[in-house]
């Protein structure tokens, strides 16, 4: 039986990451970087004030004495701020079905880099799944005669930044305040810079300025309930319904911005959901197995007695 309210937390976090889109649409006619300078000083202002509640204040002081750490948080807080920026972009120069492709690839490109980096062991199934993956991204660039660099370039950025924040094993809400206080200066200086050349609209539009500050609490919000949900259902519930963004953000692509998706890219995305599909069924047997596991333990025992 599910928790109610991690489900619901984690349900809304997903859907409110799918939605985003029609959030970054809505600043359309504001450049990608002064978005992301905002993003970063907006998400460390409300971040801190977050932070500023809970009781775990010596962590950043101790980071500071700590030279692997703070290296580690330095190199995620630039892989977040790349994602970031590339996913903005896509999405204002009308390329969400490609941006929606890089996070239906990204759980299997963090299986593939757990085996490389970590050593951890892939199930068959497991393999059947990237292979079928990197066929569909192998169809794509040939038949398309272009490779999907936004999809890839947003998936890898993604997992190299999950692999390392899993490697540091640092709290989410600390390590994330600490991620946009490095990003901070650089972004309020970007923002200045950008304002001084006459390119911002920061100030001379009401509503881009409301929306700039609000992308602190869009970025926050669904993060926050993520990690509050995610304590309470088992993480191959949590696996599975990380697929609804994605989806969320290909059904805005192709039906409300109707992007352009050719007969080669939908056959590409094919074989995407059917690596995705054979992953999560593997995912699901080998839960639903390690579940009997401690029950049939013990039906042993009582024989034993």
């Amino acid at each position: 039986m599910l928790p109610t309210r991690g489900l619901a937390s984690i349900l809304i976090a997903y859907t409110s990451w799918g939605l985003l889109p029609v959030y970054w649409k809505l600043l359309g006619r504001v450049s990608s970087l002064e978005i992301l300078g905002h993003r970063i000083l907006w998400s460390f202002v409300l971040a801190l004030v977050i932070y500023s509640c809970t009781k775990n204040h010596q962590y950043p002081l101790r980071l500071l004495f700590k030279r692997k750490p703070l290296l580690s948080l330095i190199g995620t807080s630039c892989l977040l701020a790349c994602n970031w920026l590339l996913y903005v972009w896509s999405v204002n120069n009308g390329h969400v079905i490609d941006s929606s492709l890089g996070y239906f690839i990204n759980p299997l490109l963090a299986v593939l880099l757990g085996v490389v980096v970590l050593k951890e062991k892939m199930h068959p199934l497991q393999w059947l799944s990237v292979a079928v993956a990197a066929i569909g991204v192998l169809y794509m660039t040939l038949a398309l005669r272009q490779f999907p660099w936004i999809a890839l370039g947003l998936a890898v950025s993604f997992g190299i930044y999950t692999l390392l924040r899993k490697i540091s094993q640092a709290p989410a809400l600390e390590a994330l305040t600490m991620e946009m206080g490095i990003l901070a200066l650089p972004s309020l200086g970007l923002i200045l810079f950008l304002q001084a050349q006459g390119e911002t609209a920061f100030f001379f539009s009401q509503p881009a300025t409301l929306l700039l500050i609000g992308s602190g609490l869009v970025t926050l919000a669904p993060l926050l309930l993520f990690i509050s949900g995610a304590r309470q259902i088992n993480l191959t519930t949590a696996g599975l319904l990380q697929y609804l963004s994605p989806t969320l953000n290909f059904l805005l692509g192709v039906f409300v911005y109707r992007e352009d998706f050719p007969v080669a890219q939908q056959r590409g995305f094919l074989f995407i959901w059917l690596a995705l599909l054979i992953f999560s069924a593997d995912q699901v047997r080998r839960s639903l197995r390690h579940k009997k596991q401690p029950l049939h333990t013990a039906q042993e025992k009582q024989r034993l007695l």
